[in-house]
């Protein structure tokens, strides 16, 4: 049998969740059986490459931009279907709102034998215009990935997706990158942060984006430090708020480190790794930072539970998640400060998370463990099964 063409199409080469699970996808797919190629369609033209189009390319990924604005545009939509009908691929295989549902209508067009989209997150604030295109695609497309349960039951009842097209398929983590430190190299990398031994290195790494609250971050770092002044914030990432935070983050104690390729090195260095997150499918930093060792405080959202199931003691670094839109509320900071004090005073439990962490990810999400079942899936829709 011939190899398997699969094309993962993204939104664009910004540094996110749904981008990394595509590009360990692409380059982790056994080259025998599987050809990888991956296409970002509002890629605005730039004098370098992004960071995530790098990455591709350094993976080995043959990886392409179609430099459009709007997805749907009629432009958009005609070079989609030009570029499926150059490459041919077998598989379509869409990544992010709004595009995947485009993929899979061009593709169709275009020829393209196989169509299929992963739900990253928790959509629930679509046009109505959108949502009833969900909800007429999802009586034709033959398989969904969901990453977590959660995702999956929103994609049920909220697009009205057929339950048995929906397929469980967790993020998965390299566990070579992402490992906890040695002491020697927890110390060096704090010393290159300039943190004194006594210092608290807190955490946050996401897009800088509505998502992921950042502003939450930097009014819980000056609320903790108002408390107790070891404690210093670290914010890495980069997105459309990155010119609102700035201002306000020396006076705040968060560092802004842009976007790094340490991460590993950055959480595993870390006392505590913290999320804001409004919404998720299933948080990749929190993940990576039990996978590194890392203690971590976050919200409460089911998809972050079900990272934790199976060691309730972790639970307790959850605190009630912020609003799903607007400013997090003065009293909500402070709740979410009790409880990260309370933490980082709990030498046992930071012990506990350290140890169990790895453990999780090691046992129920391994990298190895997404990309064997993506390959079944691929193989189902091939052979038409």
């Amino acid at each position: 049998m011939s190899r398997i063409k699969v094309c993962q199409v993204i939104n664009s080469y910004h540094v996110g969740g749904a981008e990394t699970v595509a590009l360990n996808l692409a380059r982790g797919l056994d080259p025998e059986r599987y050809e990888s190629l991956v296409v970002a369609v509002a890629e605005p033209r730039t004098d370098g490459a992004p960071e995530m189009l790098r990455r591709f390319q350094d993976a080995g990924v043959p990886a392409y931009r179609l430099y459009h604005q709007r997805y749907g545009s009629l432009a958009a939509l005609w070079d989609m279907f030009r570029f499926f009908r150059r490459h041919r691929p077998d598989i379509v295989h869409g990544h992010n709102r709004p595009t995947d549902a485009w993929a899979y209508k061009i593709g169709k067009l275009a020829g393209v034998p196989h169509r299929m989209w992963t739900r990253h997150l928790v959509y629930d604030q679509m046009r109505p215009r959108l949502l009833r295109r969900y909800r007429s695609l999802g009586r034709e497309v033959p398989v969904v990935a969901a990453v977590s349960d959660a995702v999956r039951e929103h994609s049920i009842g909220f697009e009205h997706m057929e339950a048995d097209r929906i397929r469980v398929i967790v993020n998965g983590i390299d566990t070579e990158r992402f490992r906890p430190l040695t002491d020697d190299e927890r110390l060096a990398k704090r010393q290159e942060l300039g943190l004194a031994p006594h210092e608290l290195m807190l955490l946050q790494v996401g897009r800088l984006a509505e998502q992921k609250a950042p502003q939450a971050f930097l009014s819980l770092i000056d609320e903790l430090r108002s408390r107790d002044p070891r404690v210093w914030g670290f914010l890495c990432g980069t997105g459309p708020l990155a010119g609102e935070l700035e201002p306000r983050a020396d006076e705040a104690g968060v560092t802004m480190l842009g976007l790094r390729n340490d991460v590993p090195e950055l959480l595993g260095a870390a006392d505590l790794v913290v999320s804001c997150s409004r919404v998720e499918g299933l948080p990749l930093n929190i993940m990576e930072a039990m996978a590194a060792g890392a203690p971590f405080v976050g919200p409460g959202l089911d998809q972050i539970r079900q990272l934790i199931s199976t060691d309730e003691r972790l639970s307790r670094g959850l605190y009630t998640p912020p609003p799903t839109t607007g400013e997090v509320p003065a009293e909500r900071i402070a709740e979410w400060a009790e409880v990260t004090a309370g933490i980082l005073a709990d030498a046992d439990w930071l012990e506990t998370c350290r140890g169990r962490g790895p453990e999780i990810i090691g046992t129920l999400y391994s990298l190895r463990s997404m990309i064997e079942a993506y390959e079944q899936v691929y193989r189902e829709l091939a052979t038409g099964r």
